[in-house]
């Protein structure tokens, strides 16, 4: 290369990554984690109490919505700005489940009894999205918008804790993909040209239709029921269609099989984080 284009080409190159820089093009990554809480919910069995007097009884019922979308939420990220402004993402996130439970309470003077249903689930989530950024100097404001997709599982316990019989059976669910919107606006202060800190309001829109249903525990008095149970008692395929012949039931030895089952996995929430520019503010 002669020295003149030499010259030309270096000039070039310095030009394009002063204008990248200036332009806010570049590579950031950062870390972050909050608390969600439920959003978009469904019925759970409603808290019920019977009381009694004299002779009459009453009871109270109190409705019970659930997500199991809320609870502790934590992930990192990593992108590209292509300008100040505009640049694309991949978050990779964990929800750490909270639970949500119902009770039935029977005070009856000769044998009281209280019941609890509980349900739980956690999500590892995969979030391409789109980022749009606004502000000058330290303080910016943005937004991003993508779609989630997501691996989940979850638990459903429903345990006799008191009455005339004790017990605890737990099913598990699992399988099946999720997919969903996420969105989220929050404000981000520059400590550096290279080191942020954020604030944002997020929210999680989804919901999950697992494949399996499995008893793994089942409980009466202290006694395991589990073993004694066919396989078609404990273990339930989820199918969106599926035929049952009445002359040829399903074996004892095989899964039940019944229709699909949509469990809610929406939030709102509010996440802090540490965000780190690469490529110049």
């Amino acid at each position: 290369m002669r020295n003149g284009n030499r010259k030309c080409f270096v000039l070039g190159i310095t030009t394009f990554i002063i204008s990248a820089s200036c332009l806010g093009q570049g590579i950031y990554a950062g870390i972050n984690g909050g608390y969600g809480f439920p959003s978009g919910r469904m019925i759970l069995p409603s808290d019920q109490k019977t009381t009694y007097s004299g002779s009459s009884s009453s009871t109270l019922y109190t409705s019970n919505k659930y997500s199991l979308g809320k609870g502790i939420d934590f992930g990192a990220y990593g992108g590209y700005m292509f300008n100040k402004h505009w640049g694309a993402e991949l978050e990779i996130g964990y929800l750490i489940g909270g639970t949500s439970t119902s009770t039935n309470e029977d005070d009856s003077p000769t044998i009281p009894s209280t019941t609890t249903e509980t349900r739980k689930g956690n999500i590892l989530r995969f979030t391409p999205a789109l980022r749009y950024q606004i502000g000058e100097n330290k303080l910016k404001t943005y937004i991003t918008a993508g779609i989630i997709i997501g691996m989940a599982s979850g638990t459903d316990e429903i345990k006799d804790i008191s009455g005339p019989n004790t017990g605890d059976n737990i099913w598990t669910y699992s399988g099946g993909p999720t997919i969903g919107f996420h969105g989220a606006i929050g404000l981000m202060y520059f400590l550096s040209n290279k080191l942020g800190i954020s604030a944002e309001l997020t929210g999680n829109y989804q919901n999950w239709s697992p494949d399996k249903e499995v008893l793994t525990t089942s409980t009466l008095n202290g006694v395991d029921n589990l073993s004694k149970m066919p396989l078609s008692q404990k273990e339930t395929d989820y199918q969106a269609s599926y035929t049952k012949d009445p002359f040829n039931p399903t074996p004892a030895t095989s899964p039940s099989i019944s229709d699909r089952i949509y469990l809610p996995f929406s939030s709102l929430g509010l996440n802090i984080g540490v965000h780190i520019f690469f490529g110049g503010k």
